[in-house]
């Protein structure tokens, strides 16, 4: 089984610091991860051999900075860890002046059964 966690944060750390859920440092940039869903895929023998878990991967910066060249290089470094091509929405938090950049992905995971 992948630990997804790992290979998120070594494809994205590149990008600054990247934790699950919630940073709380200081720096001005950050990406944080979340798992909203996973499904079972693939059943055999009554039973999934893998599944698929979806990824929301949230880029925060200060609203001035530019994001475009990011964005698509985060993209193509998701696709080429694994997985997929991400659906992207940007939002600007006015109380906090950061953009946020959301990358909603997936990626399919192995799993291995005890017998």
């Amino acid at each position: 089984m992948t630990n997804i966690n790992q290979l998120l944060i070594d494809t994205l750390s590149g990008h600054g610091p990247v934790y699950p859920d919630i940073y709380e440092g200081d720096e001005s940039k950050y990406l944080t991860f979340n798992y909203p869903d996973e499904v079972g895929a693939l059943y055999g023998d009554n039973r999934p051999r893998r599944t698929i878990v979806y990824v929301q991967v949230h880029l925060y910066l200060d609203d001035k900075e530019p994001y475009q060249t990011e964005k698509l290089q985060i993209c193509v470094q998701l696709r080429e860890a694994g997985f997929s091509w991400p659906e992207v929405t940007i939002e600007h938090e006015e109380d906090t002046h950061k953009r946020r950049i959301i990358f909603e992905t997936k990626i399919k995971n192995f799993l291995e059964w005890e017998e």
